[in-house]
């Protein structure tokens, strides 16, 4: 079955949502940065209750780098009055290759550059040399090494103080373990000694 021109472009219009959420997936894939406490995602405080099992999953709402959705809108644009036969099997084609995309599929460079004409072929090699996100702008070659040192320090340096914060809560009511010793809490009885010994005892 042959569509027109004008079939064609409402099934290109009707697809640009799809296309644009791909899009959208791909740029917070690649260049989202996580906000971590403890390494685990860090939460909105909120006063509510949670089941007592303590199995909960948490909706991505729920964190402070939540990822709010955009609901994305078929373009209102006008359509063009096309008579090329060979522009009209362009786009086509072009239908195809965007069906495949957004459903996950890879498609071949050949494919791609048989559905644009030379010039919009060379528009898109250009594209993909040159940032088309801010976030490119920053991590274009990858992430630096020492952001990413940055980010390993941060994360041991976070569970350092979780752990001496778990410290804590148990010197104050009896032993809490540690790499070279006990951290006493502080006896009620005088005749002991009190605070860190140095040893286990």
């Amino acid at each position: 079955m042959t569509l027109t021109a004008s079939e064609i472009q409402n099934q290109t219009l009707s697809l640009m949502p799809q296309v644009q959420k791909t899009i959208a997936d791909i740029q917070h894939k690649n260049y989202h940065i996580p906000t971590l406490a403890h390494g685990e995602r860090l939460l909105i405080q909120r006063d509510r209750g949670l089941p007592a099992s303590g199995k909960h999953r948490f909706a991505e709402a729920d964190y402070v780098d939540g990822r709010e959705e955009v609901e994305c809108e078929v373009p209102d644009l006008p359509l063009r009055n096309i008579s090329d036969v060979a522009e009209i099997q362009r786009l086509a084609r072009l239908n195809i290759l965007l069906n495949r995309l957004v459903a996950g599929s890879k498609i071949a460079t050949v494919q791609l550059k048989s559905a644009l004409t030379p010039q919009q072929y060379a528009e898109y090699l250009e594209s993909t040399t040159s940032p088309q996100h801010f976030s490119e702008l920053l991590y274009g070659d990858g992430m630096p090494s020492e952001l990413r040192d940055y980010n390993r320090k941060l994360k041991a340096a976070d569970f350092e103080k979780a752990k001496y914060e778990k410290m804590a809560s148990m010197a104050s009511s009896g032993r809490a373990k540690y790499r070279y010793g006990v951290l006493l809490a502080q006896p009620r009885n005088k005749r002991y000694s009190t605070g860190w010994t140095g040893k286990l005892i």
